[in-house]
């Protein structure tokens, strides 16, 4: 019901080539992605996993790339810049003459072996002052993390009575992966408003914040997240997104 309540607003909305735009579903993510754009003026942004498209198209850049295999909202098929594809499929096929993005968001698949692959193969498409934002880092519950989406609701269901459909997946692993193996990148997580980490590159390498080895790191769970918390380096949002812009525009200066 709520999708046909989106598309159907759309509709009713169009004059012409004219077209309202498309609501918002997260607007945390859309307030954080467009305070980036506007501070350190950024131009080309590329989002995985769009959802109702909202977030997308809701992005203030100038050039835009969105990759889904299966949108929720059959008007997300019409934007342009959106690629009907998987993340895998996207960066196989574009890796030759990669256009580097300024900003880059991961919202796909929630699991963490995705979400990393997705990282990892989008450093090839960033520069020196590319920004990152990933969702889903911060469970809501130990249902939430299951990697398995139907076995997450159906276990709540069982367990509480509820039928909360959240999903997270295991994708706070890959908080973990960036302070171990990415000693070069600052991670910091906004929460617990819409938890996201955001990752830039540092001015230059530290050792590696975390000592865990990889197969530490498959093996967390749930009680992790609440343990280890401290390795999301959590801060308030305005000064979380002031660092950043800080230090980004220091390093251009610099350049």
């Amino acid at each position: 019901m709520i999708h046909m309540n989106w598309v159907s607003r759309l509709t009713r909305g169009n004059r012409g080539n004219r077209r309202n735009k498309i609501p918002a579903d997260f607007p945390d993510t859309l307030r954080r992605l467009n305070y980036l754009v506007r501070h350190l003026r950024l131009n080309s942004y590329l989002e995985v996993g769009l959802g109702n498209g909202g977030t997308f198209d809701g992005v203030k850049a100038a050039y835009k790339v969105g990759v889904d295999p299966h949108p929720w909202n059959p008007e997300v098929r019409n934007l342009s810049g959106v690629h009907l594809l998987t993340s895998d499929e996207y960066f196989s096929r574009h890796w030759d003459g990669a256009c580097k993005f300024d900003l880059i968001l991961l919202d796909g698949l929630h699991t963490a072996e995705q979400t990393y692959r997705d990282f990892v193969n989008s450093l090839h498409y960033a520069h020196a002052r590319t920004v990152w934002l990933i969702d889903d880092v911060v469970p809501s519950d130990v249902f939430s993390a299951n990697p398995d989406p139907s076995e997450a609701v159906s276990q709540r269901k069982a367990a509480t009575g509820s039928d909360d459909h959240s999903w997270h997946g295991d994708v706070y692993k890959v908080v973990w992966m960036i302070r171990a193996f990415h000693n070069n990148m600052r991670l910091r997580t906004f929460w617990p408003q819409q938890p996201q980490s955001l990752i830039y590159f540092e001015a230059s390498p530290q050792k590696p914040a975390s000592k865990k080895k990889l197969s530490e790191i498959a093996g967390l769970t749930y009680g992790d997240t609440v343990s280890g918390r401290a390795e999301y380096q959590i801060g308030d949002e305005a000064q979380i997104l002031e660092e950043c812009v800080a230090a980004l525009s220091r390093r251009s200066a610099r350049r």
